[in-house]
């Protein structure tokens, strides 16, 4: 049944065009299947292979998160062969029809990528539902890795919105800008907004995402920035300095390309980074070391194993003391050093809490009616903070909330991708294999071009990709997650 279900993953009833058209209905719609017996909720497949008046549905599908819609024998009789034991033919005369489920509005706190995509996902399969969406920012969706680039002014604004005021009226979506949720009364099935509206729902959606993380005692000191909205970006730009000197804190994936934005304004640039290399839990030895090269060429100066102990200046911050003894002047700073997710509100609604938000494999928390998807979404003891997942999570939700049972979250692969112009890297999945016996690498390198691909097998399985030349330069580390095939 596993390799079925590797094979073909979710539940179908393929129907031939002459009865899809009939029916009025299209590929990838839910449809119920009754017979006397009892009903299927599945994707319709419309295909020529079926004969007219026939429609199949595959019976290698059991329970899917307590739910048996996807059973064929919820249809068909349950007679056994008294001796051998085998089941009897399974076929039965069915009514076909659309699903039609009741209109529902569903209430999305944030408007980050998860909402985004949700917005986008739900509105291709239902146009009925009333959606309404709470964003503290007052701005339009936009999208938040790009940062960076509208720093150094590679981008403008209008280039990382990604859904003009046009678009969302024919989304017909309810776009709060500047409202942000104090309160859910999960009894009474609302909201309180920061203006003190009450707003009901049927589905609350949190997609609350993250805050910058900071060190403790960190001093009111003027220059000190952090990088996670267009407020930030403003701010920060505003105050970038001709012939300055930053420092960045923290070698992560924002830290890094924030600093390449920075040396194409020919702003010095110091990195302070705790860890011994960059990225070393997405990168191995050699491709840490490979995009260190990148780095240094760019002109970034760079602290390994090192953080800031002591803050320099009055009102303004003029320089800082590292762990190792070094006193850097400066004149601005930007701590990148991981983030924080945004779970009071669930919290102080009840809902249960980890390291984020529990929640299945639905996106549903410890409350039926309310989701979480996004960084504050733990799932099987994970939090996916990266905007992949985020879309992956509001796509599957997106589905379920539509009507399609057979959705459901499986986790996402671990993908890194910088963003730096005159060179790619991508991370997927393991960096590094756990063990000889169990896996092996295949490794494509040239160094002197820094140069390098590798990819992980696990059980004769692996994972497919592909590298981009730019400039001359790729350096590039692919990997799988424990043997699942993956061609993202």
């Amino acid at each position: 049944m596993n390799r079925l279900k590797q094979h073909i993953p979710q539940s179908f009833l393929e129907i031939h065009p002459i009865n899809a058209k009939e029916q009025g209905l299209e590929d990838g719609e839910i449809v119920v299947v009754r017979s006397r017996r009892g009903e299927v909720r599945v994707p319709v497949r419309v295909t020529d292979s079926v004969k007219k008046n026939t429609v199949f549905l595959p019976m290698h599908w059991g329970k899917i998160l307590g739910s048996d819609l996807n059973r064929a024998n919820n249809v068909t009789n349950n007679l056994v062969d008294p001796i051998s034991k085998e089941p009897d033919f399974k076929f039965c005369a069915v009514a076909v029809e659309r699903y039609k489920k009741r209109k529902e509005r569903i209430v999305i706190v944030g408007a980050g990528a998860g909402a985004h995509g949700f917005v986008r996902s739900y509105r291709e399969l239902n146009r009925e539902d009333e959606i309404v969406i709470f964003s503290r920012e007052n701005l339009p969706f936009y999208n938040r890795v790009q940062l960076p680039d509208y720093i150094s002014g590679t981008q403008t604004w209008q280039d990382l919105v990604r859904m003009e005021d046009e678009e969302e009226a024919d989304m017909a979506i309810d776009l709060r800008r500047g409202v942000s949720i104090e309160r859910i009364d999960r009894a009474g099935k609302y909201v309180v907004d920061s203006t003190g509206t009450v707003t009901h729902y049927d589905r609350l959606i949190l997609s609350t995402g993250s805050r910058a993380a900071l060190p403790k005692n960190l001093p009111a000191l003027d220059g000190i920035f952090t990088l996670r909205s267009r407020t930030d970006a403003d701010n920060f730009r505003q105050r970038v300095p001709e012939n300055g000197h930053i420092v960045v804190v923290g070698g992560g994936l924002l830290g890094l390309e924030l600093a390449a934005s920075l040396r194409e304004m020919d702003i010095r640039v110091s990195i302070v980074h705790r860890s011994s290399r960059f990225l070393d839990r997405q990168l191995d030895a050699l491709g840490s070391q490979l995009l260190h090269e990148e780095i240094v060429d760019l002109g970034c100066e760079v602290y390994y194993s090192d953080e800031v102990q002591l803050f320099y200046g009055q009102s303004k911050l003029t320089g800082i003391h590292l762990r190792s003894g070094r006193v850097l002047d400066c004149d601005l700073l930007v701590f990148a050093i991981g983030t924080v997710p945004n779970i009071e509100i669930a919290k102080a609604a009840g809902l249960e809490i980890r390291r984020g938000v529990v929640v299945n494999g639905r996106l549903q928390t410890s409350d039926p009616d309310i989701h979480a998807i996004g960084e504050i979404a733990e799932y099987n003891g994970n939090c996916f903070g990266f905007t992949a997942a985020a879309e992956q999570q509001a796509a599957v939700l997106a589905r379920y909330l539509h009507g399609d049972i057979a959705s459901h979250y499986r986790g996402t692969v671990p993908m890194n991708i910088i963003k730096i112009h005159g060179f790619d890297l991508c991370s997927i999945g393991l960096p590094e294999s756990p063990n000889s016996k169990e896996y092996e690498e295949i490794v494509f390198i040239d160094k002197a071009r820094r140069y390098y691909k590798k990819c992980i097998i696990h059980q004769d399985r692996t994972g497919r990709g592909h590298s981009r030349r730019r400039q001359g330069r790729v350096p590039a580390v692919q990997g799988v997650d424990h043997g699942r095939h993956r061609t993202e």
